[in-house]
């Protein structure tokens, strides 16, 4: 059996080899140099800032969310809650 050798074939390969090698590093560099995006709160940590403006049933009024926190919290409160909804009015669905 007679093996055929190209050059050409040859040095096609090597150029995407390199070039894939190069992507791969470039991407890794990228991976271990910057920092995760923070997502979510974790357990025990408290809730972002948010403040504007709440419908309370019969108008708008001004509403800090930090505000409505009760440091003195013991778990056998009765106090009233809040209910947060986030929405998207954009949304084709």
């Amino acid at each position: 059996m007679k093996h055929i050798y190209d050059d050409e074939a040859s040095t096609l390969g090597d150029s995407f080899l390199k070039i894939s090698a190069l992507f791969f590093v470039g991407i890794l560099i990228l991976a271990f140099t910057t920092n995760p995006v923070a997502t979510g709160t974790k357990e025990g940590e408290r809730a972002p800032l948010l403040d504007g403006a709440a419908y309370a049933g019969n108008g708008w009024s001004s509403f800090d969310f930090s505000g409505q926190f009760d440091t003195s919290w013991d778990g056998n409160s009765s106090s009233n809650w809040v209910m947060l909804e986030f929405m998207d009015t954009d949304c084709p669905y």
